[in-house]
């Protein structure tokens, strides 16, 4: 049976992070999670998503000090979200609107999980998952 909410496809257990965390710190995180990225938070408001990519391009490809650059600075900014009881469709038909290959899921206004690519194609049937990610990396 296919999930029916974006809760169904979601990784919960989220951890946000302050964007004033360092980006060597988050990048500690990231390792200890086993994830790929972060939510990034300022003054308690969700403002953004922290990658692997983003630290690579924004930090180490620019030269800067990770123990000084914020996950605040290289997050990228602005976040896709999905309420968590919307239909696993709703969740997919934004990452194929807005080409990502991750979704917050939001409960109000806190973040309860990531909808992410593996999530996908470990929670949905195969047909389904071909379908997005054509339509998630514009092919």
């Amino acid at each position: 049976m296919s999930p029916r909410t974006a809760r169904d496809v979601m990784t919960d257990g989220v951890t946000v992070i302050d964007a004033a965390t360092s980006v060597r710190d988050a990048a500690k995180a990231m390792r200890d999670l086993d994830v790929g990225c972060l939510p990034v938070a300022e003054e308690g408001e969700l403002v953004g998503m922290l990658t692997d990519r983003d630290i690579v391009l924004r930090v180490v490809a620019e030269g800067k000090d990770p123990a000084t650059a914020t996950a605040g600075e290289a997050a990228t900014r602005g976040v896709h979200g999905v309420d968590a009881d919307a239909p696993a469709a709703s969740a997919l038909e934004v990452m194929g609107a807005q080409q990502i290959g991750r979704l917050a899921v939001m409960t109000g206004d806190q973040i309860v999980g990531i909808i992410s690519r593996q999530d996908i194609a470990a929670r949905l049937p195969a047909e389904d998952v071909g379908e997005t990610t054509k339509e998630v990396t514009g092919g």
